[in-house]
């Protein structure tokens, strides 16, 4: 097992670890997963079944939902409508029939002929109706407002949709620049059936973090671990890879698959209780840009 942490105890460890890193010419930013990290559940889950509830997958998808059901293995009717092949493609991942990598992706741009603005104000509206403000982890909302108050980037990285997760992180006041999430084409400001960024996940939130920071990509990968991040936090293996960057990788109602992976990085934690606010005050959240 790896050692638990309460939140007081991991903002003391990093604000112990703060001094000596500013020394280093690292950039100072910590990384962390967004759903079932800072909050409880999936935003990215959260809209999607709200979108099938609503049928409002458009035309515009059904061209992709058709190839992405074919690969499956699934009959496509030349008539299908396209809500009806979102609600099967749920059901395949569901049942782990599906690749999540591709339905992540898909998640994200099945919203093709919507515009962001449209998704951002439909996220609004599924937050307040699944009880996303009361999701909020307290502590991970301390360490969040900690690491702003002493100017370091939080970089969120995401496998649910960019603009959802842009709408849940206000909460943090992390602005969208510091949002690494599934990014789906957009054109004129309407969302494409297709991926306009590399996918945020596993292995690809390494690459996303190097993208965020300006950073190149490592000739060695084994070069990568502690030359990056702070501190990171996730709670699922394919979270692993991004924590292996940290300085202090902190895992986060971890499956156990990752607590498995966290035996191999030096320095991991769990934290105890994400819901359990710092006994000390912190100050204020303050934006850092837009």
């Amino acid at each position: 097992m790896i050692p638990r942490q309460t939140t007081d105890d991991v903002l003391e460890t990093l604000g112990s670890a703060l001094s000596a890193w500013r020394n280093w010419e690292k950039p100072l930013a910590m990384g962390t997963d967004a759903d079932q990290t800072l909050w409880d559940g999936d935003v990215g889950f959260d809209i999607y079944e709200a979108l099938l509830a609503a049928r409002g997958v458009r035309t515009e998808a059904r061209d992709a939902l058709a190839r992405e059901a074919t690969a499956c293995g699934l009959d496509v009717p030349p008539d299908a409508d396209p809500n009806d092949l979102a609600a099967r493609l749920y059901d395949q991942f569901k049942a782990g029939k599906y690749d999540e990598e591709r339905a992540f992706a898909m998640m994200a741009w099945v919203f093709a002929g919507w515009t962001e603005d449209e998704v951002g104000a439909f996220a609004e509206q599924t937050f307040n109706a699944t009880g996303l403000p009361a999701r909020i982890r307290a502590g991970m909302k301390a360490l969040v407002a900690w690491a702003h108050a002493r100017g370091l980037r939080v970089i969120v990285v995401s496998a649910s949709p960019q603009v959802v997760v842009e709408r849940a992180v206000r909460a943090f006041a992390i602005p969208p620049v510091d949002v690494m999430a599934m990014r789906p084409r957009v054109t004129a400001g309407v969302i494409q059936p297709e991926m306009g960024a590399p996918a945020t996940y596993g292995h690809g939130k390494v690459l996303a973090v190097e993208r965020a920071l300006n950073i190149p990509s490592p000739a060695d990968p084994s070069a990568r671990r502690q030359l990056t991040l702070l501190a990171a936090f996730g709670d699922s293996a394919y979270d692993a890879a991004m924590l292996a960057l940290a300085m202090h990788p902190v895992a986060v109602t971890p499956s156990p698959k990752l607590l498995d992976l966290c035996r191999t990085l030096p320095g991991a934690v769990e934290l105890e209780d994400p819901s359990a606010p710092a006994s000390l005050p912190i100050a204020p959240i303050s934006p850092r840009g837009a």
